[in-house]
């Protein structure tokens, strides 16, 4: 079951990584977009906030014997996106 709930959590986390992505390249930031710097925001520390739990819930599953493929899967895509999403903190930071 908790394979299940971070393969849940972890692809949430992607799909609203995605959406930012696909909100940051949409076009020109002007006022007639629907999704302005607080809704961006949220969307990402959205992102985060689904990744880190799917991530750590993957770790237990690995380290509890459940050492199955969906496990090691989640936890590929777990650090690969939190590594995306740290990285791009990590950029915004140093470009301030």
């Amino acid at each position: 079951m908790k394979n299940v709930i971070s393969s849940v959590l972890i692809l949430s986390a992607w799909a609203l990584t995605l959406y930012l992505a696909n909100n940051l390249f949409a076009g020109n930031f002007n006022s007639e977009m629907s999704c302005q710097t607080a809704c961006r925001e949220t969307l990402y520390w959205s992102a985060i906030g689904f990744a880190l739990p799917g991530t750590l819930l993957a770790i237990f599953n690995i380290m509890q014997s459940r050492d199955s493929l969906l496990a090691k899967a989640n936890l590929l895509l777990g650090f690969g996106l939190i590594s995306i999403l740290f990285s791009i903190m990590l950029i915004a930071a140093l470009g301030t």
